[in-house]
């Protein structure tokens, strides 16, 4: 079966939570003898297209990009509000990326078009004139949903405003691409519900992220004084980036800051320039890491103080791969079928300090949990079954 997978920005290298999603779908589709992949993907800024790690990874098959420009224009936003178009997928249209994309469906006879969100789901009436192909939403969210939390959360009056605003008008465009594919694939039960709500005639299925656990060995780093918190995600990412700030302002620097039986470590790409001037006292401000595995396999419990977002938080379930205790906000689990023995659930400031020093205090929990997440990613987030069932929902398409 040919294979066109469309995504909004480069799967290689796999530097987030976003990319990672792709990647496993990239690699499912290249190692498989059933499919034969073509990428087409965008480029940008943020984001730029490296072809060796393409063809590191993706040897065998046809890769192709188009850059486009997605830098925030105060302009172009005024130019949405005023048409009451949204802003955020305005970003992505690209007559370039249409060339492109009518030039491959051209040139060859697809059976399945993956889209990997809702920023290249823009270019789903391009694949329906010119592909008799199956179109395939691989939903890593709900993107509007991003926007209405990220407004619940706001205090500026102003700023709320206009984020409903955004959230609303993307909710509609959302949902009027969501009703043009031929599948949607979820990555949590919650957010197949809500597309059956939005698209309730689209075929969908949840298949949430797995992991290849030959690449996740289990730690074994002991839980020495001091215990060492980490926080490992992209910091260009505006739900990371309040919770990080509302954990550091309202539990770290209140409760823990002058503690030396703790350290706290903040990584990730885009880390602001202003989040180093919290690099004092046991908080390390310490950005992009090259390779996250090993990173985190030097660190005790990560932290997730998320209170907005959409989808399944990939990096939570490496580190539970791994062997390592979580502790976070409800949302932050969301689509991860937790309990009290596999990870910490806190979704106050209260809640989080307590927790820190009851793991301080007994800190062979750490190694409890850890040991228990592991069987839980082994035993319902195994990528030894992601073919069989993909491959299970396309046949149900044909």
């Amino acid at each position: 079966m040919n294979v066109l997978q469309l995504t909004h920005k480069p799967p290689f290298p796999s530097i987030d939570g976003g990319c990672l999603e792709m990647a496993k779908m990239s690699k499912l589709f290249h190692d498989s003898n059933q499919f034969n992949l073509t990428v087409l993907t965008l480029s940008t800024p943020k984001h730029p297209f490296y072809e060796k790690v393409f063809k590191n990874n993706l040897p065998n098959s046809e890769v192709e990009h188009v850059f486009i420009n997605t830098n925030l224009s105060p302009l172009s936003a005024l130019k949405a509000l005023a048409t009451n178009k949204s802003y955020h997928l305005s970003r992505f249209k690209s007559t370039d990326f249409n060339k492109k994309l009518i030039e491959l469906l051209k040139k060859k006879t697809f059976q399945f078009v993956i889209v990997e969100s809702i920023f290249v789901g823009l270019y789903a009436d391009t694949i329906k004139k010119y592909s008799s192909a199956k179109i395939i939403y691989n939903a890593p969210n709900i993107e509007w949903e991003i926007w209405v939390r990220l407004a619940s959360e706001t205090k500026a009056s102003l700023k709320k405003s206009y984020l409903k605003i955004l959230a609303k008008q993307l909710k509609k465009e959302e949902i009027k691409i969501c009703n043009k594919f031929d599948g949607i694939i979820a990555l949590t039960q919650k957010d197949e519900k809500a597309f059956n709500v939005i698209a309730p005639s689209i075929t969908s299925i949840t298949i949430p992220f797995k992991i290849n656990l030959a690449n996740y060995p289990v730690s074994t780093k002991s839980t020495d004084t001091p215990l060492h918190f980490y926080h490992l995600g992209a910091m260009d990412w505006i739900p990371n980036v309040n919770g990080i700030n509302w954990f550091l302002n309202e539990v770290w620097n209140p409760h823990f800051i002058t503690n030396q039986a703790v350290k706290l470590h903040l990584a990730g790409k885009g880390m602001p320039q202003q989040m180093f001037s919290y690099n004092k006292g046991n908080v390390s401000i310490e950005g992009f890491v090259d390779n996250t595995l090993a990173y985190i396999n030097t660190k005790d419990v990560l932290v997730a103080p998320l209170f907005s977002g959409s989808g399944m938080r990939i990096k939570i379930l490496e580190a539970m791969a791994l062997g390592k205790c979580v502790l976070g906000t409800s949302i932050a689990f969301e689509g991860i079928d937790i309990s009290g023995k596999t990870a910490i659930v806190a979704n106050t400031k209260e809640a989080f300090i307590e927790q820190i020093k009851r793991l301080n205090e007994h800190p062979e929990i750490i190694k409890e949990i850890g040991l228990e997440a592991r069987k839980l990613v082994e035993e319902k987030y195994n990528q030894l079954t992601l073919e069989s069932e993909v491959t299970k929902f396309f046949e149900s398409l044909a």
